[in-house]
């Protein structure tokens, strides 16, 4: 279990010396117990307060001799992303959960409920990175006999600004852009549906995964102005699986899927295209201490004919993969990679993007908890035939995190974090504005029912 530190209220602005705390649910709080006064149909459920200092709102690089240049757009709206301008964040939110499975009256169904769960982020300063979230939540899970099946829903609609940020100059990396990404106005979906049928020694299993992102942003021509594109990913997949041991299998299978990218009017290029991947895998536990899931294989893509890149048809790789392994009662070490090839999310040319996240969590008795953290992430741009977006961008994460269980509804959670991004490639103009850094710290309280 790990400090979430990119929560609501972990994104970004300003160049002032505050020092901020941020009251939030920390991920790693203990597990819930449940009160017997609490209906049935009531779920997990809470309310969460948190105080953010962000160091770098904009993850910006670009130097003070770039913030007059006369080619700087005047668009309403628009914040000028300056270097290191920092921020106080002030976060509110609470999770509603209904569990809906009692009134279902049938055997066939082990989960099924529904969540809201609201997020108000308000920016001290920077009225432009203030954003309201309303996800919804659904998961279902059932058997039949050998036969599973399983949904999960993931809806996010994020109430903010309908105005990109201007970057000085136009130096924006993978990275910088993210950020405020998420704080403006959009739809975002992520849909999974899974059937398996389980036999003594095998399984077979398909299912439909989508993820979708809905940008809502003005669009713009002035140098230097953001322009996200709405995207997404849909696949099918089908793999069978060979029970080595009762709780471990080795996998293989195949996915066919289709990312697509809107194209702007005032450009000719985008990224769309068709892939194929044939993955092997393991999951299971292997070892009574250690949890695994993992598969890979060869990505073989057909772009669109108007896709900016080396190559119609390419072949790369994808991977991803989760472990846990409970070192001891106290400490778990948790792993999470992926990398695959995907859409620009500034509708240029595709990048192949990579990440990896290695977690610590330590448990000081029932009542106190740490969290130590490393992440890091690349995208690499050079399967783009554009000699503007030959680029590899990199981000590594440092996090740390203690939570304290004050009684059995109330923790609090001091979290920190420092982000570092670089340029790491040559030949590219004025590469130290692509670098940059960021702090936050956060000190959050959440209450469950």
């Amino acid at each position: 279990m790990k400090a979430n530190l990119n929560g609501s209220a972990g994104f970004r602005r300003s160049g002032k010396h505050l020092v901020f705390w941020s009251l939030a649910a920390a991920s790693f709080a203990p597990a819930r117990q449940t009160a017997a006064a609490l209906p049935e149909w009531l779920g997990d459920s809470s309310v969460t307060l948190k105080e953010t200092y962000d160091g770098n709102v904009f993850l910006s690089g670009v130097n003070p001799q770039f913030y007059a240049q006369p080619a700087l757009p005047a668009v309403p709206g628009s914040a000028v992303a300056h270097k290191n301008e920092s921020a106080a964040v002030t976060t509110a939110g609470f999770r509603a959960t209904l569990n809906l499975l009692p009134a279902t009256g049938t055997n066939t169904l082990s989960l099924f409920t529904l969540a809201y769960a609201p997020e108000f982020d308000v920016y001290e300063g920077v009225p432009s990175e203030t954003h309201y979230d309303h996800r919804l939540l659904g998961s279902l899970k059932g058997q039949s006999g050998p036969w599973s099946f399983g949904l999960e829903e993931n809806f996010l609609y994020v109430d903010g600004s309908r105005v990109g940020p201007t970057y000085p100059g136009g130096y924006v990396t993978a990275f910088n852009v993210g950020a405020p990404r998420e704080r403006r106005q959009q739809i975002q979906d992520r849909a999974t549906a899974t059937v398996r049928y389980d036999a003594d020694h095998w399984f077979g299993r398909s299912g439909l995964n989508l993820t979708l992102y809905d940008l809502q942003t003005e669009l713009r021509t002035n140098t230097g102005y953001v322009n996200y594109c709405s995207r997404y990913d849909f696949r099918g997949s089908v793999d069978a699986g060979y029970k080595v041991t009762p709780q471990t299998a080795l996998t293989l299978g195949t996915q066919i899927g289709r990312q697509e990218q809107q194209p702007y009017s005032f450009k000719v290029n985008e990224s769309s295209s068709m892939y194929y991947r044939i993955l092997g895998g393991l999951e299971g536990h292997p070892l009574s201490w250690l949890t695994v899931k993992c598969q890979a294989g060869p990505d073989l893509r057909v772009y669109d004919a108007a896709a900016a890149v080396n190559a119609r048809h390419k072949v790369t790789y994808y991977d991803e993969i989760s472990a846990a392994a409970r070192l001891s009662d106290a400490d778990t070490l948790t792993l999470e990679g992926r990398q695959f090839q995907w859409v620009s999310s500034l509708g240029v040319v595709p990048y192949f993007d990579t990440s990896a996240a290695l977690n610590w969590h330590h448990a000081f008795g029932k009542t106190v908890g740490t969290d130590l953290g490393l992440k890091f992430m690349s995208a690499d741009y050079r399967s783009g035939d554009l000699v503007t977006c030959r680029r590899v961008d990199t981000e590594t994460c440092l996090t740390a995190g203690v939570s304290y269980a004050v009684n059995r509804h109330l923790t609090v959670a001091l979290n920190g974090e420092f982000d570092l991004g670089l340029n790491d490639i040559s030949g590219v103009t004025n590469p130290t504005t692509r670098n940059f850094h960021r702090t936050l710290v956060s000190l959050g309280a959440t209450w469950k029912f």
